[in-house]
């Protein structure tokens, strides 16, 4: 009993520590003081100490109970995760990205945008980061920002989409569903003058979550993900 109690005000203590990180970063979000690091790290410190709490409550509650709890635990992170993109792609007003830019179309911009936003074909953008890397006209960190960085940034949801749907657990209806996802930003990006619509991130976006999605299934690391961290992958 004793022991139980402790694991429970553990759990509490945890719990509540995920929810501060969430008030620091909504708090500094909105006066424009985080960075895309530091606003990365403190939703990661949010859900970190939130998958803490319930697994440490897991150990004293029954196997339906602990599914439920680490479902909603999924559900939680997902809807942070969501929240992030959103806000990095679509809404941030550090890019110059403001939804009320939809109001604000005319023939000109559209004309512009094709001609300097938009990039329909396939591989142009990574191989000008990469040559341009190469030969010094690009830095590292500018080239691994829209290279790497689009690579790792649908990876979450190859971990995130089947914890949450039994459907996503299907390697075509998982591909399906990102898809549609990345194709969404990209054409919201377009509407709302918010970035560039290129159909190289679209291939960056979908081989990195792919990928990841591929490294999951395997039995051994599956396993791990079922066993040890206690989610029904």
């Amino acid at each position: 009993m004793v022991k139980n109690s402790a694991k429970g005000l553990v759990s509490i203590a945890l719990l509540s520590t995920g929810i501060i990180f969430l008030y620091i970063y909504l708090k500094n979000e909105i006066r424009y003081f985080n960075f895309d690091i530091s606003r990365i790290l403190q939703l990661v410190l949010s859900c970190a100490f939130v998958y803490a709490s319930g697994r440490i409550l897991s150990g004293s509650i029954s196997k339906k109970a602990r599914k439920i709890i680490m479902k909603m635990i999924a559900v939680y992170m997902l809807a942070l995760y969501t929240f992030l993109i959103v806000n990095l792609t679509l809404i941030d007003p550090r890019y110059g990205r403001y939804p009320s830019n939809v109001l604000n179309w005319n023939f000109a911009l559209l004309k512009s945008y094709f001609s300097s936003k938009m990039n329909l074909k396939p591989f142009k953008t990574i191989k000008l980061f990469y040559n341009g890397w190469v030969a010094n006209r690009v830095s590292f960190k500018d080239m691994a920002l829209n290279l790497i960085g689009n690579f790792l940034a649908f990876m979450p949801l190859s971990l995130l989409l089947p914890l949450v749907s039994n459907k996503m657990r299907k390697a075509f209806h998982f591909t399906i569903a990102v898809a549609g996802v990345i194709i969404t930003i990209e054409i919201l990006q377009f509407v709302l003058r918010s970035g560039f619509c290129d159909i190289d991130d679209f291939i960056l976006n979908l081989a990195g979550s792919i990928c990841a999605y591929g490294f999951l299934r395997i039995p051994p690391i599956r396993k791990v993900v079922n066993e040890k961290l206690l989610l029904e992958y």
